[in-house]
């Protein structure tokens, strides 16, 4: 682990030392630049995206290449002494793909009033799509009724609960600017992500390049927004409530409550200095109250007596509590509730015409339950769930040539998962084991006392690192490679809460309450009520590719291993 500080320490400093600001997912811009008296190509002509640093010079043919392209609409502007300049306007570059964007230049001899101002038009056929694969962009996603990347995935064809074409959930990788931030633990996202964070979606279901590792079923590439040198800012909000007259199916879902769902979201961006550090913000809160409601009918610690056959079915059976505190009050609660707390933080630092630095940090804080129909008139009896994960990139970026630059990302990421009913496994509002298991046999679908005893608490730890090179070495050829390297920390604590032996009947005593404990692993005749495992496996992964882009066809071949 010391070795692995160190090796971290001295990438940083070797890549800091070194001096076009580029995100790890990235696209390229290609094309040619004619005579439009001639139709030959115009050597040297200067292309460039303009309000950035991109851009490129004309080859003794005519053609260029601007690699390394943010996702985003641009406008992409041609100009060469003794011609007449040209405009393309809302030119879209998405990840991993080519945008076509060719220009027609006119001598000056030639008379035109002004500059030529075209508008580009998006191809039917995206060409340089060798694999399944749908993108959608910040535009797109602004406009539909979404709030979290899950639900923006959900609305593509192929894809239903998270799950891809029929596979498993944990087969699915996702990454955020270029990092995969996959729990390896069961395979789910360490954080969600605000879907007004997101500057491009990427999803590939099939045919993966050799630089995506693991996936399985799917890949999912999320590029998030940065800040410029314009102050921006948005705040959204919603509140609502489920509403249904069907009693039989929904309980107490006709009273309306306008706040029971709600929701607050800001963005804030800008400069701190200008042209040279930038911020990014994005905060939620949402409160979710559910469509699925339980009645604190019973109370955890009543204790159901059966008085025999002669009663009739209404009045056999009595809860027998304790005296200071009797039956449940009736109150309705929500039983599939969440409240989720959301934050992300982007530095961008540009010390360099050529170099750019980034740090990310995400923050996702959800506490919830899940509804399970056996608790509906217990529900104080039923599991609390927490989920917590936060994730922290930095990343360099260097541009060697016009056609080659490198990444650099260090990665930290946690999540942990925790269920119970109270935190404290000593706590004593814990009751007997046959509070939980009484059932009358007539109305066997609900508990009318009793609490879970279970305690599990799970967390994942990722150190990582990622090395990626690019380079147009010719018009044809466009050559990747790269390492990764990733550290995990990982276990679970799966336990049964215990308790005391010989311990007496509640029915008999009238006491509901009893001391439980975590079982003794050494124990025999406890280690079987708890599991657990810890784990540190070490991952490694090296990839090179190659996309050749040829008039009649377009080829990505790679290795991987």
């Amino acid at each position: 682990m010391k070795r692995f500080s160190y090796l971290l320490i001295l990438l940083i400093m070797i890549f800091i030392s070194h001096q076009n600001s580029l995100l790890a997912q990235s696209g390229k811009i290609a094309g040619k630049v004619i005579d439009g008296t001639t139709n030959e190509g115009i050597p040297f002509v200067n292309v460039i995206i303009e309000g950035t640093n991109y851009g490129a010079a004309s080859d003794l043919d005519g053609n260029y290449n601007i690699i390394g392209v943010p996702p985003g609409t641009y406008n992409i502007k041609a100009s060469a002494i003794g011609y007449n300049s040209q405009t393309v306007r809302g030119v879209k570059v998405s990840i991993d793909l080519t945008t076509q964007v060719n220009f027609t230049l006119y001598e000056t001899s030639i008379e035109l009033k002004e500059e030529v101002v075209v508008v580009a038009t998006r191809p039917p056929v995206t060409k340089d799509l060798t694999s399944s694969t749908s993108i959608i962009g910040a535009d797109e996603i602004s406009v539909l009724p979404v709030t979290e990347f899950q639900e923006v995935l959900n609305l593509k064809a192929g894809i239903v609960g998270g799950s891809v074409r029929g596979g498993r959930k944990g087969e699915v990788v996702y990454a955020i600017d270029g990092v995969p931030v996959t729990d390896v633990y069961d395979g789910s996202t360490v954080i969600d992500v605000n879907a007004n964070s997101i500057q491009e979606l990427q999803f590939i279901s099939g045919a993966f390049n050799a630089e995506y590792g693991r996936a399985l079923s799917g890949y999912v590439n999320i590029a998030t927004k940065d800040g410029d040198n314009k102050f921006n800012g948005s705040f959204t909000s919603y509140i609502g409530d489920y509403y249904s007259t069907n009693e039989k199916i929904f309980r107490d879902i006709k009273n309306f409550q306008p706040v029971n769902i709600r929701n607050f979201e800001g963005s804030f961006s800008g400069p701190i200095i200008q042209n040279t550090l930038f911020f990014y913000l994005n905060a939620r809160y949402i409160y979710f109250g559910g469509w699925i409601n339980g009645k604190k009918v019973f109370n955890p610690w009543n204790i159901t007596e059966n008085r025999g056959a002669t009663y009739p079915l209404s009045e056999r059976y009595i809860l027998s509590v304790n005296p200071d505190s009797g039956l449940g009050n009736g109150e309705i609660v929500p039983m599939n509730w969440n409240e989720k707390i959301y934050g992300q933080g982007k530095l961008t630092y540009r010390p360099f015409t050529n170099f750019k630095i980034n740090y990310s940090y995400f923050l996702d804080n959800v506490e919830y339950r899940d509804y399970d129909h056996s608790f509906a008139y217990n529900p104080d009896g039923d599991y609390k769930r927490f989920r917590k994960g936060y994730t922290n990139i930095l990343g360099f970026t260097h541009t060697l040539t016009p056609n080659s630059f490198y990444t650099l990302n260090l990665t930290y990421f946690f999540k942990s998962y925790k269920q119970y009913v109270y935190e404290d496994p000593n706590d004593p509002r814990y009751t007997n084991d046959v509070l939980l298991g009484q059932q009358p046999a007539e109305v066997p679908s609900f508990r009318t006392g009793g609490t879970q005893a279970g305690n599990f608490k799970r967390l994942t730890n990722t150190y990582g690192a990622k090395w990626d090179f690019t380079s147009q070495v010719d018009q044809i050829n466009m050559v990747k490679f790269g390492v990764e390297f990733n550290y995990h920390n990982l276990g679970f604590n799966d336990i049964y809460l215990m308790q005391p032996l010989n311990t007496e009947d509640p029915r008999v005593t009238r006491n509901p309450f009893v001391r439980r404990y975590i079982p003794n692993p050494d124990d025999p005749n406890e280690n079987l009520n708890i599991n657990r495992y810890v784990r540190k496996p070490i991952e490694f992964s090296a990839y090179l590719q190659d996309k050749i882009e040829l008039k009649e066809m377009i080829i990505n071949v790679g290795l991987r291993m």
